[in-house]
C-alpha cells in the first residue's frame, strides 16, 4: 500500500510540475547491459538530435537521474565512460531504462 501511495504521489507531483511549467519529467535508470547491475556516480546527458546537449545530471545511488524538459525528440546518453544511448519522443512524463557498456581504454 505504501509503495502504491508513493507512486501515486510522484505521478501527481509530476503532473503538477507539467501544468505549472510546461515541462515534462524524464527519469533515466541506467544499468550495465551484460549483468543489469546499476551504474552509479556517472553522468547522463540529454541532447537534441543534432547533438546539442541540453541537460546533464549525475546518477544517484539508485542509478537514476531526473530531468525537466519541454516536449520534443531527444537522445539520452552517457556523458563519458560508457557507451549506449536511446532516442526518445517526450510528450508525457516518461521513465527510460538505459543499458550501457563500459568503455575500456588501453
Amino acid at each position: 500500500m505504501r509503495s502504491l501511495l508513493t507512486v501515486t504521489l510522484m505521478a501527481f507531483m509530476a503532473a503538477q510540475c507539467h501544468a505549472a511549467t510546461g515541462q515534462l519529467v524524464l527519469t533515466v535508470h541506467v544499468v550495465h547491459l551484460l549483468d543489469e547491475t546499476p551504474v552509479t556516480g556517472a553522468s547522463v546527458e540529454i541532447a537534441t538530435p543534432d547533438g546539442r546537449v541540453v541537460a546533464r545530471r549525475s546518477l544517484d545511488d539508485w542509478a537514476q537521474a531526473s530531468f525537466r524538459l519541454p516536449s520534443g525528440h531527444y537522445v539520452v546518453r552517457m556523458a563519458s565512460g560508457y557507451t549506449g544511448q536511446a532516442e526518445i519522443d517526450l510528450h508525457e512524463n516518461l521513465a527510460v531504462n538505459l543499458e550501457v557498456i563500459p568503455v575500456f581504454r588501453g
